[in-house]
């Protein structure tokens, strides 16, 4: 099978022609995933977000979120939101990166679809910023990005 990459942007000069957005694309993946979302997170403030990885969880949806730990030092409700809903949800698993800087941004949906780039899951680096990635279908790929992902379980 041959990877399908699509560009995804945020920025209004960028985003149109071919070109996806950050947002569009993130909630597409949460709100269609079928069985696993697993994520690499800087950055968290986007309402949006949260709200649609709730709504996967309520659905069933393993969630593996990877938090970089100084992030979430000055942790925000919408970490706070997401630390909560483990007690609710034994599907999701949280993993505080510590020691280590932590700066992927990386989505990856059931084993097939991984967008990544320079978009934190804020509401600037979703819709305002000029950012730049990648939405890459190919569960080779994907599997390679999972696997270097959860190495970071051995920290």
């Amino acid at each position: 099978m041959k990877a399908e990459i699509v560009p995804v942007a945020t920025g209004e000069k960028w985003v149109g022609s071919g070109v996806r957005s950050f947002k569009s694309v993130i909630r597409e993946l949460i709100s269609t995933a079928s069985n696993e979302l697993v994520m690499t997170v800087y950055v968290l403030t986007s309402s949006d977000i949260v709200n649609d990885l709730q709504k996967a969880l309520e659905r069933g949806i393993s969630v593996e979120i990877y938090l970089y730990a100084e992030g979430i030092e000055k942790e925000n409700d919408k970490v706070q939101t997401i630390i909560r809903l483990q007690d609710e949800y034994e599907y999701l698993h949280i993993y505080k990166i510590q020691n280590d800087m932590l700066h992927a941004k990386v989505l990856v949906a059931d084993g097939v679809k991984v967008i990544s780039g320079s978009a934190n899951f804020t509401l600037s680096g979703m819709t305002k910023n000029y950012e730049l990635g990648f939405l890459v279908s190919d569960p080779d790929i994907a599997m390679k990005i999972l696997t270097l992902i959860k190495r970071l379980k051995s920290k």
